[in-house]
């Protein structure tokens, strides 16, 4: 991959967010639904950081991903996921190689990376107006 194939931390927000958005409507097993994204971050609490399976294991090119995980808990304390899951295979590559690339320059962990990666994402969803 060249870089100016490489994607910017900005970037990768937005495509994370896009990404993530098509999961909803999501529903608790309790009968709770999350509508949006945003009324996801807005009524769940983040429960541990965020890992990727496959930035774990080092994996950076993998054709078969292992796939990345957010849990959140609900009111109800039951534990939802957001995940990585029928995300393009080129697109989880660009991903990957950004996680790669971040992790060896900042010299932190791809968890710590996810973590700050879902800081930026909650915080530009929730200062977002509702589009719908």
């Amino acid at each position: 991959m060249g870089k100016r194939d490489m994607m910017d931390f900005d970037n990768v927000v937005d495509v994370t967010i896009e990404l993530l958005s098509k999961q909803f409507p999501k529903e608790c097993s309790c009968g709770e639904t999350y509508v949006s994204l945003k009324d996801y971050i807005l009524n769940t609490t983040p429960c541990g950081q965020p890992i990727s399976y496959d930035a774990e294991e080092e994996d950076w090119t993998t054709n078969n991903p292992l796939g990345t995980l957010a849990l959140s808990n609900c009111k109800c304390r039951t534990t939802l996921a957001l995940s990585s899951k029928d995300v393009d295979l080129g697109i989880m590559h660009r991903l990957l190689d950004w996680v790669k690339t971040e992790t060896k320059e900042k010299e932190i962990s791809s968890r710590d990376l996810l973590d700050i990666l879902r800081t930026a994402i909650n915080q530009k969803v929730l200062e977002k107006s509702d589009e719908h």
